[in-house]
């Protein structure tokens, strides 16, 4: 194509030449439109390599075992520090570490229905009495949608944040049982946990 361009452009040379003053003007465009067109021959060749081919998509990663492991290590991050600037601001105290384990790291809530069956069962005695029982059975099951090339996924409808199972305090001025207990009391309100899982212990200054 580009040899053709340069044969063309070639003869246009010829042809000004060849003519007057008064169609040159006229002539001198043709070149100009030329390179116009073959310059945007190129581009559109140039940006045809980066298109994506049709059909072809990339997968997202599966949310893996250390995605989790981060997730819960915010979360206790973030109670640790809650808890230190709030029990740091009690009468009395100075300053405070706190230290949280998990007994269960998050879960994911998926979307289910549920049917329920019921049966009848009519029994004759030689008496000629009848004896009639029901059984219940529930069935409950996952809501899978299918996307686009077929694939199946389960609906989310929320995220369970882990359970606490303990939490240690090292508080500088809990020096009595009454400003340990006040402590233990604050953190297990604030955490919904039991008080005998929150332990409280005095800070060496």
């Amino acid at each position: 194509m580009v040899e053709r361009l340069r044969k063309l452009l070639r003869l246009n040379s010829q042809n000004s030449d060849s003519t007057g003053a008064g169609s040159r003007s006229r002539i001198d465009i043709i070149p100009l439109a030329i390179l116009g067109i073959l310059g945007i021959i190129l581009i559109l060749i140039g940006s045809a390599r980066y298109v994506q081919k049709p059909g072809h998509v990339e997968p997202s990663p599966p949310l893996g075992l250390r995605d989790t492991e981060i997730g819960a290590s915010d979360y206790v991050s973030d109670l640790e520090s809650s808890l230190e600037r709030a029990i740091s601001q009690m009468r009395g105290i100075g300053s405070v570490s706190v230290v949280v384990t998990l007994e269960t790291d998050r879960q994911t809530i998926y979307a289910t229905s549920s049917s329920n069956d019921t049966e009848r069962i009519e029994e004759h005695d030689s008496s000629g009495g009848v004896r009639t029982t029901q059984r219940s059975t529930t069935t409950t099951e996952p809501i899978v949608v299918r996307k686009s090339g077929g694939n199946e996924e389960l609906v989310m409808v929320g995220v369970e944040p882990p359970k606490v199972r303990g939490v240690l305090v090292v508080a500088e001025g809990a020096s009595t049982p009454e400003v340990r207990l006040e402590i233990a009391q604050a953190v297990s309100s604030a955490l919904g946990v039991a008080l005998h899982r929150v332990a409280v212990v005095e800070k060496e200054v």
